[in-house]
């Protein structure tokens, strides 16, 4: 059973029955987290000395209620003791991999700060090949953080902007070299060759960043997707007219794009219940609508069928297409 006071929600969740002592540790180790983050801002300014003692003094306290709680359940399994410790202490660790970064930013420096060896001793007690714990975004943060840094040390600068080929480029060897897990390193390199590609304000791509993941990714799947998206960005360039194509709203009537975006300030949006939740959208452009009352915005459902649209939404601004539209050249 899980109460909670709908105003306050994460401060009030209360687990009870079958696993609530571990849920609410678990819990408090969120809050926790939130609370840490707030303070950090502040702490990523101190200078490297400093900043160590700071973290190495909340993972000592950590680490005592970890302990604590241990003592209180002393039938817990080997498994789940592993999970807390990574579940307490690795947002800590995260902290640390990411303080370089954060560092010249805050601190508007060129370069980064000088650290002592043992500045990364944590690492030692650091599993970076737990194929379980992949889509644990505790865990998940430490791996990006961890990769970030690691690439960042072979002597690119402090970058708020765009990653350049060479920094993408020099990230999937990263990858290829620290991580062993055949999954978690799929899985990562899919990650980076995306997040890298959408951070992009245009349609180019750099070649050599893309050879180089279809060289070290071995899932074919993840491949055949990442060729999909690259030869519809070149289909796609700044300036270029956008192809019409046939569109179908929720009366089954159909349009040519051409007439719907027709002496109009428009965006056109297109999307899959797949990959992205109608909730989401909902917010999303509800909210860019609201912020620009001069431009049209149409969505486009790309599932080929008239089961479901965004509600929240105007359903007359709403359209899907089918497997024959001409969208689908530009959309594999």
């Amino acid at each position: 059973l899980i109460r909670l006071n709908t105003l306050n929600f994460d401060e009030s969740l209360v687990f009870s029955g079958k696993g609530a002592q571990r849920n609410n540790f678990l819990l408090d180790c969120f809050i926790d987290e939130e609370k840490d983050n707030q303070k950090f801002y502040e702490y990523y300014l101190l200078n490297p000395s400093d900043f160590k003692q700071k973290v190495d003094s909340l993972e000592k306290t950590k680490l005592l209620k970890l302990e604590d709680f241990f003592k209180r359940d002393l039938n817990e399994t080997d498994k789940f003791k592993e999970f807390l410790s990574i579940a307490i202490t690795y947002p800590l660790y995260s902290k640390i991999e990411d303080y370089p970064i954060k560092h010249s930013l805050l601190s508007n420096a060129k370069d980064f700060p000088k650290l002592t060896e043992n500045f990364y001793s944590h690492r030692k007690n650091v599993n970076l090949n737990k194929e379980s714990l992949i889509y644990y975004y505790v865990y998940s943060n430490y791996l990006t953080n961890y990769l970030y840094n690691k690439t960042y040390s072979k002597g690119f600068e402090p970058n708020t902007k765009d990653y350049s080929g060479d920094f993408s480029t020099a990230m999937l060897n990263v990858i290829e070299d620290n991580i062993q897990s055949e999954k978690t390193k799929n899985i990562l390199l899919r990650q980076t060759i995306n997040s890298h590609f959408f951070r992009k304000s245009s349609c180019d791509t750099n070649d050599e960043v893309f050879n180089t993941y279809f060289a070290l990714s071995t899932n074919e799947e993840d491949k055949n997707q990442i060729k999909n998206l690259l030869e519809d960005s070149k289909l796609q360039k700044t300036g270029k007219k956008i192809s019409n194509f046939i569109l179908t709203d929720y009366t089954n009537k159909s349009f040519n794009s051409n007439d719907l975006l027709k002496d109009q300030n428009s965006l056109i949006y297109f999307w899959n219940s797949k990959y992205v939740s109608e909730d989401y959208l909902a917010s999303r452009i509800g909210y860019l609508i609201s912020n620009n009352p001069g431009v049209q915005f149409i969505g486009v459902k790309i599932d080929g069928n008239s089961a479901s649209h965004i509600k929240g939404l105007d359903i007359n601004n709403q359209y899907f297409i089918d497997s024959s539209s001409n969208a689908n050249t530009f959309l594999t």
